[in-house]
């Protein structure tokens, strides 16, 4: 066999493996089982044509363990895609668990929550600690971006001083925008990127942290910003790896310590990357998303 047939075989053997695997994790969940599959080889195959190290992936179509309470579906579990089961999202009180419910806009399930005590997190202290880059993707729909708390959290990686590493939002100190919001070290100012969305609806949301520049980046709809500064805790610019801390979780739907921060809506997917990511690699995401039906604009 010549290296070139090696290279063509050796990446659709792995995308194989991942199908397989990614069948069974939405077994008894109607009509997703197959979709899932396909995205999740899709996702595998890009993250390898653009040599990124996605960290998490949650997407409500290729891993779910769902709790049925009375006549309501309610999501457990958001497994992450590269079946760490200390990365999955997850959460075992009934109570705070967001509804598995039908979305009229994409036409499937989405992960609801309801903006008062609902929220997914997983406990991956690992997650951006001591790296040099960083990156979240969120595909949500916020469906009280006027009201409800001044910051609405889609998803967020929260360091060692329980405050952003990095996150991105839907509404954010008091105003209806999206928002890229991080910090390189436990220590520094927060750094902000903030749009105005142009609609209301499903929307893609991207925060991209590179640290070892020392810039932060906001990705809205597949248009990017311009670099903002990290900045340290007593001015000036920050730029290097990040704190060598834990992060202390990752959070979907809120931020779950002062000040409280909870997302009134739904959400289909989030990834977590330990990369900078291009607008190239950007505009192939949004493509497989919206060909599965995902509502981005």
């Amino acid at each position: 066999m010549n290296i070139l047939r090696l290279a063509t075989v050796f990446p659709m053997r792995a995308a194989i493996r991942e199908e397989n695997r990614y069948r069974t994790k939405v077994a008894g969940v109607a009509n997703s089982t197959l979709v899932g599959a396909d995205m999740a080889r899709e996702m595998y195959l890009l993250n390898a044509q653009f040599n990124v190290n996605m960290r998490h992936g949650y997407n409500i179509r290729t891993g779910l363990v769902l709790n049925t309470q009375g006549a309501n579906q309610h999501v457990q579990t958001m497994i992450t895609l590269n079946n760490d089961v200390t990365g999955s999202a997850t959460q075992g009180s009934a109570s705070n668990q967001p509804r598995y419910m039908s979305d009229a806009d994409v036409g499937f399930n989405v992960c609801t929550f309801d903006g008062v005590d609902d929220f997914l997190r997983s406990f991956d202290t690992a997650m951006l600690q001591n790296v040099n880059e960083g990156s979240i993707i969120a595909i949500a729909k916020d469906t009280n971006r006027a009201a409800g708390d001044a910051s609405h959290n889609v998803a967020y990686v929260q360091n060692n001083n329980f405050s952003h590493r990095l996150a991105v939002q839907t509404r954010g100190a008091s105003a209806e925008n999206f928002r890229a919001i991080g910090r390189r070290l436990d220590n520094d100012q927060a750094t902000t990127f903030a749009t105005t969305p142009s609609a209301a609806g499903w929307h893609f949301l991207a925060g991209i942290a590179d640290y070892q520049n020392g810039v932060l980046r906001g990705n809205f709809d597949g248009v990017m910003t311009s670099d903002a500064n990290f900045l340290l805790a007593a001015g000036g610019t920050s730029s290097g790896s990040t704190s060598n801390t834990p992060s202390t979780e990752i959070v979907l739907g809120a931020q779950t310590t002062a000040p409280v921060s909870r997302l009134p809506g739904s959400l289909s997917a989030v990834y977590i990357f330990q990369s900078v990511l291009t607008q190239e690699y950007i505009n192939a995401c949004i493509d497989i998303h919206k060909r599965y039906g995902f509502g981005i604009p």
